[in-house]
């Protein structure tokens, strides 16, 4: 009895809410192979999009270094897949964690979701290779994705998920997290929307994990904290805006079911994936693309013209009666000169490669040397050989598929398939003869930086470090008085001129024209607060590179951020 009491008291311990890692079945191996292997998901659900952090530990026993393939499928609901294959190798005698990033295919997050995540490990000894995780919500819809301190979770999560249900009808969608297990790198947040710690928790957090909440936060994200006093501590994020995102402090008083659930209804925490449901055929850039169209009375020829030559032509002139021996070699001939046609005139009307045009937001923050970058694209390609690509810098990627109308259904996408291999994307991102569109948004280490120098008795000046031109730039001081000046090149010490606030606000309209969804939100959040920050457009920004047969136009977009003083 006594044994089976401390049995359902592990299960009820181990099945209650507020646990942060979630331990996957694990593939098996032959009895006498020496080998072991655990699977590891750092969060209890499946994020909507970004990348899904799992920790693979592989101990080898078996007396030779081995080597096994680790492969992964994702999907919401079948719409698109998300593929990921590396290799895990492990020396002999040794025990080995390998730290991996699995892309995840975004769906909506309109309606209760269904994420699934397909693994398969192959190689020395596995018998059954297979393991899986799924996550589901209830019929309600369900709120922005959240992240808990584990500690908070244990208290807090099961209180928190019946308020919703019961008072707004809404699913709590998140997990609780383990500051122990934070990835290191800022994709692996990216499905999140709000992150919670407690002030012991957030101390726990290691240095480099530290560093990849700050970028997620720079990213958009909204980070909180919950103190035990009044009192500032240093030890603790500074509280305000970063970036596009922001870090707030909660102080003992806050009832804090009611500021949760406060904080992720609030129109400022959308829900996550929704914004790429936005985009349509009318977007500028899609438009600048055009929108592919069969030829459908060239194809009507084609096959008239073919159905003509194959069958009356090839009886009565290239196999008569009594040599219809000959239909062995002419009927195969005139598909194959048929598809050399057909093949000739894609190449001619098409060509090789294709064209693209690219908008990006840069928000620049100095203070920590880093920038934000979010960069649309949209290119219409001809004959492709190969639609692999490197990104020139690590980077979230996200599929875009163009609609009819905003938050409609967009046929192109169901049934795509992408590949991650190491760095090296392939799959559907390109096809050929087709008009495609993606998002990447980077975290850029960077010295280039606006400074300015001012003076009680002129007008501001600023010096630029950025590489490129900043065509027309504005800066608001800190009684959001506007400022103007044009052509800033870098190392020039350009005074600016006073400027009318409606002037700005046209030129912002039409500098924002190009933009897609993302980068018109990210840059209006950017502005709402307009002090101390300034906002230039340039032609010709670094961009971030993908496939290089496609000729991309000239980069123009934004950099916004706050001059050194």
């Amino acid at each position: 009895m006594r044994r089976l009491a401390a049995f359902a008291l592990a299960f009820v311990a181990g099945s209650g809410v507020g646990r942060a890692e979630h331990i996957l079945p694990s593939p098996s191996f032959e009895s006498d192979s020496g080998v072991q292997m655990r699977i590891i998901n750092y969060y209890e659900s499946i994020p909507p999009e970004g990348f899904l952090p799992l920790r693979v530990e592989i101990k080898n026993f078996s007396g030779a270094r081995r080597t096994w393939q680790f492969r992964t499928v994702h999907s919401q609901f079948g719409f698109r897949s998300m593929q990921f294959v590396t290799s895990l190798e492990v020396d002999a005698g040794s025990e080995r964690a390998f730290e991996l990033l699995v892309p995840i295919a975004p769906g909506s997050m309109t309606i209760a979701r269904y994420s699934d995540l397909l693994i398969n490990v192959s190689g020395y000894a596995v018998v059954n290779g297979t393991s899986s995780e799924h996550s589901s919500a209830s019929g309600l819809t369900p709120t922005p994705f959240l992240g808990m301190g584990e500690a908070l979770a244990v208290k807090e999560w099961g209180p928190l998920r019946e308020l919703l249900e019961k008072s707004h009808s809404r699913a709590l969608d998140g997990s609780p997290i383990d500051p122990r297990l934070i990835p290191a790198d800022w994709r692996g947040l990216a499905g999140f929307e709000v992150l919670i710690f407690g002030e012991s928790e957030w101390r726990e957090i290691p240095a480099p994990q530290r560093n990849a909440i700050q970028d997620w936060v720079i990213k958009g994200g909204k980070l909180v904290v919950f103190r035990s006093g009044t009192a500032n501590d240093a030890t603790l994020p500074q509280g305000g805006e970063l970036g596009i995102g922001e870090v707030v402090h909660w102080v003992p008083g806050d009832a804090f079911q009611d500021s949760v659930v406060r904080f992720v209804l609030a129109k400022e925490v959308p829900a996550v994936g929704s914004p790429l449901q936005n985009y349509t055929w009318r977007w500028p850039l899609a438009l600048s693309m055009g929108r592919p169209e069969p030829p459908g009375l060239l194809i009507i020829s084609f096959v008239v013209g073919f159905a003509l030559v194959i069958g009356p032509l090839n009886f009565l002139a290239f196999a008569p009666q009594g040599q219809r021996h000959r239909l062995f070699w002419t009927t195969p001939a005139i598909a194959l000169a048929a598809s050399a046609l057909m093949g000739m005139f894609i190449i001619l009307s098409e060509g090789f490669g294709g064209r693209g045009d690219r908008f990006g937001i840069l928000v620049n923050l100095p203070q920590l040397r880093k920038s934000a970058l979010w960069q649309e694209q949209v290119s219409r390609t001809g004959v492709l050989a190969s639609g692999t690509f490197v990104p020139s810098e690590p980077s979230l990627i996200l599929p875009i598929g163009l609609r009819d109308s905003p938050g409609g259904y967009s046929a192109s996408e169901r049934g795509k398939t992408y590949l991650l291999d190491g760095s090296t994307w392939s799959g559907d991102w390109f096809r050929s003869r087709t008009t495609q569109a993606q998002i990447f948004s980077a975290v850029l280490p960077t010295r280039s930086q606006i400074q300015l120098v001012s003076s009680p008795d002129s007008a501001p000046s600023v010096i630029s470090s950025f590489e490129e031109t900043l065509e027309d730039f504005w800066y608001f001081d800190d009684d959001e008085m506007a400022w103007r000046g044009q052509d800033l090149r870098p190392g020039e010490k350009r005074p600016l001129q006073r400027a009318d606030y409606k002037e700005f606000e046209v030129w912002w309209r039409d500098a924002l024209n190009p933009a897609g969804y993302i980068t018109r939100d990210r840059a209006q959040a950017f502005a709402k607060n307009k002090k101390g920050k300034f906002f230039a457009s340039t032609q010709k920004p670094r961009p971030i590179t993908s496939l290089s047969v496609i000729r991309w136009k000239d980069f123009s977009g934004l950099i916004l951020g706050q001059p050194l003083r």
